[in-house]
């Protein structure tokens, strides 16, 4: 089994963003010769980070790569890893235990009463951290291949086409793949006939059937639902084509006196994926976390009343006194 490959009867990549990992399959991954499709309402480019990741994983593990319709200035922002995983890359330990967990996995050595733990520690060194304030190296054109822009006249998606066949003829079978097309349709890339269901719909046909004749092959890739709504009938077919599909709406700003931590936005799952509850996003240091939403606490609210009693709280210390609507005497609050 290739490194960075979860072995079981769905073998699964890391999208390098271990909570949306977890959201995406119960064993925690993107499985392989599938394609998740981001959405993203306005323009804070979130979506962005998570590609980004996703690149950076396949980097780190050694995957083929390849880049769609976006000029090699893309690569600015691909984080590098944290110096928390550095020093793990380093441990003879830690690569020991991954040998092990890769073959017990293979030849099914392992207790079937036993629940398994399909987190980070659970299968090392199959998703990183990164540090979105530095910046990876580019591992040069042999791991990673820039497409053509698209072309400004005819069919838009020929020059990519022909690229990606190319990658895959130079491929071998067993070696997993990593694909991206970041801002399909983005007017400011893409020209007026990319939108046209012969042209746009025929490339994504076409890239999928090589996805799937390819063993280890992913595939990710971003649209804007601000230039292209869901209700959009071509939005519903690419959607269709596409194995998951998540959609990312940022929420407004918080005040910028406020000292809680608010998430940027609410992710919404249209297609595949494990959401129970609601979820929102969050960007850090070490790049896109998804986690459980729920409203925050109100900073200056109102003095809260709970059986008939207020509570105040000034300058650290607490004390209660009688509402005006609980008809208790103060008397009988004092100790």
């Amino acid at each position: 089994m290739p490194s960075g490959i979860k072995p079981g009867l769905n073998p699964l990549v890391s999208t390098g963003t271990s909570t949306l990992d977890a959201l995406l399959s119960p064993t925690a991954g993107l499985p392989v010769s599938s394609s998740l499709l981001i959405e993203e309402d306005g323009t804070g480019n979130y979506g962005g980070v998570i590609l980004r990741q996703y690149i950076a994983e396949g980097v780190v593990q050694g995957d083929k790569v390849w880049i769609g319709g976006i000029g090699q200035q893309w690569w600015r922002g691909v984080p590098a890893l944290s110096k928390e995983e550095k020093a793990k890359l380093g441990s003879d330990a830690v690569r020991e235990v991954g040998e092990k967990m890769k073959i017990a996995w293979r030849y099914g050595v392992h207790d079937a009463s036993t629940p398994v733990d399909f987190g980070r520690d659970a299968f090392p060194g199959f998703c990183h951290s990164f540090e979105l304030s530095e910046q990876m190296a580019f591992p040069g054109p042999d791991q990673v291949v820039f497409s053509p822009p698209p072309a400004t006249s005819g069919n838009p998606f020929k020059p990519i086409l022909e690229s990606i066949l190319t990658f895959f003829d130079r491929v071998a079978k067993s070696k997993p793949v990593r694909l991206v097309l970041p801002d399909l349709l983005n007017p400011h890339v893409y020209g007026p006939q990319s939108t046209s269901p012969s042209n746009v719909l025929q490339f994504l046909h076409t890239l999928m059937a090589l996805i799937h004749a390819h063993k280890y092959a992913t595939l990710v890739l971003s649209l804007s639902t601000s230039f292209y709504p869901r209700s959009n009938p071509l939005i519903s077919w690419i959607e269709h084509l596409c194995s998951y599909v998540i959609q990312l709406c940022p929420l407004p700003r918080p005040p910028p006196s406020s000292t809680i931590k608010h998430p940027q936005g609410l992710v919404f799952v249209h297609k595949g994926g494990l959401m129970l509850r609601e979820m929102a996003y969050r960007v850090g240091r070490h790049g896109m976390v998804l986690e459980e939403w729920s409203l925050p606490p109100l900073e200056d609210e109102a003095p809260r009343v709970k059986q008939g009693f207020v509570i105040e709280t000034d300058s650290g210390n607490v004390g209660i006194r009688a509402s005006p609507i609980s008809g208790v005497p103060k008397k009988d609050l004092e100790f």
